[in-house]
């Protein structure tokens, strides 16, 4: 993958015949206790003081990725809209400044029915903000937590479940990454030789979690199955040289993992 062009909000990469547009929907500032030990306590103060957290605040960026393909473009997740923190909502900014109009885009997938995934289907305003999509794939463990959030109750006519192994357009393939919640899935992007795992939650704090991958996140729904999940899923793109789209990775969210014995290391491509 290379880097074509850059933004403040966005930064577009090539895939084969594809492109992958990073795009920023801001961030918000965590307590460190979000992140849990093994035995989902407090994070070991060895790990703290290793990744220089020292009970400060962490900066979980959230990334959306817009997947441009010939037979139609596909958004994976859509940040916050005015749903959540001041520092998030920026993904409309973002399409703005990166030329896409929000009718470009043929379907919504997403990851998990989290706050920072689904609301920016709807903007401030209460509007559908992406007028052209004919569909919004959730993952169909999530259809009934998609179901309970009342703000996005004017678009849930346009939902429909995806599950492992289903297929998005030619180039997306659904792939079930359980654990951080019922449903939560991947997206792998493929033209020809030219691979990309859109990984939505599996890491959330990059300091920590490449290097400790037994560290899980306060939200996960399913700590144990989260923690299994990441393990597998950082063994494989490491192995197999895949790089990875993560939605809590630094912006632009996009780079290849290396293993270094039990431990991992993350290397951005900017």
């Amino acid at each position: 993958m290379l880097l074509e062009r850059r933004g403040n909000l966005f930064a577009t990469f090539g895939l084969g015949d594809l492109r992958v547009t990073a795009l920023s929907d801001g961030y918000a500032d965590m307590e460190t206790s979000r992140l849990k030990g093994r035995d989902g306590g407090p994070l070991p103060l060895a790990i703290q003081s290793e990744a220089g957290l020292n009970g400060g605040m962490l900066r979980l960026q959230v990334n959306a990725f817009l997947i441009e393909a010939p037979d139609g473009n596909v958004l994976i997740d859509t940040g916050c809209s005015n749903a959540w923190r001041p520092t998030t909502g920026r993904i409309f900014d973002a399409l703005d400044e990166a030329g896409i109009s929000r009718n470009a885009i043929r379907f919504v997938a997403i990851t998990h029915t989290h706050v920072d995934h689904i609301n920016g289907l709807v903007m401030p305003n209460g509007q559908w903000a992406f007028p052209s999509a004919e569909a919004i794939l959730v993952p169909e463990n999530e259809m009934l937590l998609f179901a309970a959030e009342s703000r996005l109750e004017s678009v849930a006519g346009l939902v429909q479940p995806v599950k492992n192994g289903d297929m998005i357009g030619k180039h997306i393939t659904v792939e079930a990454a359980f654990g951080h919640e019922v449903g939560h899935s991947a997206f792998l992007v493929q033209s020809g030789s030219d691979r990309l795992l859109v990984w939505g939650d599996i890491v959330h704090e990059p300091l920590v979690q490449f290097a400790h991958p037994e560290v899980t996140w306060e939200f996960d729904a399913d700590q144990s199955e989260a923690r299994s999940t990441r393990a597998r899923l950082l063994q494989r793109t490491s192995r197999e040289q895949l790089p990875v789209a993560g939605a809590h990775l630094a912006f632009p969210g996009i780079g290849y993992v290396r293993a270094s014995g039990d431990a991992f290391s993350y290397l951005p491509l900017e």
